[in-house]
């Protein structure tokens, strides 16, 4: 036993190699395009399952309007099936693309921008949509169906609208999560979904450390009798 698969070893490491042991040429080749045909046939269905998805899915839109600090958030259902709890989603831009936004701005406008506040470029703000416009007893839309649309109507940012990266969320009816970016509508990919939770979720305890600061030091300066109302700048 020992000795035949000392033999098939050496047949495997003879080299050149021999049909025999490995095949011909016409074989491997056939083998290799069964094996592509294998892959393609699973691409193009997988492709064209995605492309049915995001037929539903941009049916699903997302704007919004500006005018002077006052902003209103709008969706609307044009497809055939009901979407799942829509939200407007502003995620900060990163330090050196908030840096190029503020230097383009109007000079009136960048004063009231502090770029050390910290806490300025780690604040995510997510805005829940409502069925009925300037009704605040309204509650939030967890099920926008088709036909209908929904406003978040007179929210502030505190930055302008260009130094976040906006995104329009909602499940579909299976559950799947998906995004558009707003402006361009662009649907957001699922590695690029799972990195804007990333980014959101360690924005957040970024912002959550610098409120927790911020009344730490609020706390120690209350005693001295100073002015409360002074805005902390957190480098």
């Amino acid at each position: 036993m020992f000795g035949e698969i000392c033999v098939a070893l050496d047949d495997l490491c003879a080299f050149p190699f021999r049909a025999s042991v490995w095949g011909t040429a016409g074989q491997w080749a056939s083998a290799l395009m069964a094996g592509l045909s294998l892959i393609f046939a699973w691409y193009v269905i997988f492709r064209d399952h995605r492309r049915e998805e995001r037929k539903h899915v941009v049916t699903v839109a997302g704007w919004i309007e500006e005018d002077g600090i006052r902003r209103d958030g709008y969706v609307v259902n044009s497809g055939d099936l009901p979407v799942i709890r829509p939200k407007l989603v502003m995620v900060p831009r990163r330090y050196p693309a908030v840096v190029w936004k503020w230097i383009k701005l109007p000079a009136d406008e960048r004063n009231g921008i502090n770029l050390k506040r910290s806490p300025l470029l780690s604040h995510t703000q997510t805005f829940s949509y409502r069925k009925i416009k300037h009704d605040d007893q309204t509650g939030n839309i967890n099920k926008l169906s088709p036909g209908e649309e929904g406003f978040v109507d007179w929210f502030i940012a505190e930055m302008p609208t260009g130094m976040y990266k906006c995104y329009l969320t909602f499940s579909d009816a299976a559950g799947e999560e998906w995004a558009r970016r707003i402006p361009g509508g662009d649907v957001v990919s699922g590695r690029k979904l799972r990195r804007m939770h990333k980014r959101v979720s360690k924005l957040k305890k970024k912002w959550d450390r610098s409120k927790e600061l911020q009344r730490q030091m609020e706390a120690n300066r209350r005693p001295n009798g100073e002015d409360e109302g002074k805005d902390e700048i957190v480098g």
